[in-house]
């Protein structure tokens, strides 16, 4: 038996979105519609970049220092 490395995909849909930040998939879409967050839409798809996702989250860093 072989074992699968954890490949994490680059792209995201809303329910991989919505478990990565801990949050429903209704807040995702809600952030979608008011374009809260970088998205992509392929079709009638919406999709994430993960790296985007991340750098996103990074404007929110708030420093506990001072």
């Amino acid at each position: 038996m072989t074992v699968k490395p954890d490949i994490k995909p680059e792209l995201l849909n809303v329910r991989q979105l919505a478990r990565l930040l801990c949050m429903s998939e209704s807040s995702v879409r809600r952030m979608v519609e008011t374009r809260q967050i970088p998205y992509y839409k392929i079709g009638s798809m919406i999709r994430f970049k993960r790296k985007e996702i991340l750098e996103f989250l990074e404007t929110f860093h708030v420093d506990m220092a001072d």
